[in-house]
């Protein structure tokens, strides 16, 4: 199954702000959504797609028992736009 890392936080966007995400952390969920074994097309897909507003992401680190769930205001779809799939 693929894993979706962040790469890249775009500076001073809601995500940087907020100082919960960090690079190398993994995106598991988006919403409802699971990420983990979706294809990265298909995960900036869903990225994209998202509507502008409040939006809850659960993100790892290394430890998947310590995994934060955090809501962030989304304003526009390039603030998680680096993600890189590990398979």
């Amino acid at each position: 199954e693929g894993h979706t890392r962040i790469t890249e936080i775009q500076s001073g966007g809601p995500v940087d702000k907020n100082g919960h995400v960090r690079v190398n952390d993994y995106l598991l969920f988006v919403n409802s959504t699971p990420l983990t074994g979706q294809s990265d097309a298909r995960v900036q897909q869903i990225m994209r797609l998202l509507p502008r507003g409040l939006t809850k992401l659960v993100i790892g680190s290394t430890a998947p028992a310590s995994v934060p769930q955090l809501q962030l205001q989304k304003s526009n779809s390039s603030n998680l736009q680096h993600l890189q799939h590990q398979p």
